[in-house]
């Protein structure tokens, strides 16, 4: 009897290791799925930024001549003020999101329920709750808190494929959708 009991015991404590575990997956896939969906956003608000639009930065100092020394003009666009203005705000859009699962591969993801620029969307295989949307601004402000500075720094400098340079912490090595 004393047998059947430690060997309960131990099944129990296996199956909470394997919940565990799952839970730790979905979580880390979720956050991967949400960094995503954060740097899409913040590189669509970057192109669709006026080009024209610029940013007065540098020195404001007028010299003893009367003159300005030491500014110039940066485009807005993909600066760090601009930046720092995006991410300040970017998490409240999240509700335009809807939790997707691969039915091939069980892989989660969040994919745009409305179009940004009126053109018809189609949407399959997916959950839209009030609570997928909670748990995906959480997780994107999350993402903002992580990782902000490098997110400036990555489109300050402009460089290709911000998402696969960003959120590899986040997601696993064999994603190729990066």
């Amino acid at each position: 009897m004393a047998q059947i009991s430690h060997l309960r015991l131990v099944l129990v404590g296996l199956l909470a290791s394997v919940a565990i575990a799952r839970a730790k997956n979905e979580r880390k896939e979720l956050l991967c799925a949400a960094c995503q969906v954060l740097i899409e956003e913040v590189e669509w608000a970057v192109e669709d930024t006026d080009p024209k639009k610029k940013l007065q930065v540098g020195s404001f100092r007028v010299d003893p001549e009367g003159k300005q020394r030491g500014s110039y003009e940066v485009p807005y666009a993909g600066s760090e003020t601009h930046l720092t203005e995006l991410l300040e705000e970017v998490c409240e859009k999240m509700t335009s999101y809807a939790l997707s699962t691969d039915q091939t591969t069980g892989r989660k993801s969040y994919v745009r329920t409305s179009s940004r620029r009126g053109e018809p969307v189609t949407l399959s295989n997916i959950s839209m709750s009030g609570e997928t949307a909670e748990k995906l601004k959480r997780d994107c402000e999350t993402v903002v808190e992580d990782l902000e500075e490098e997110i400036i720094d990555v489109f300050k400098a402009k460089e290709k494929n911000p998402g696969k340079i960003l959120c590899t912490s986040y997601c696993s090595t064999e994603r190729d959708d990066l």
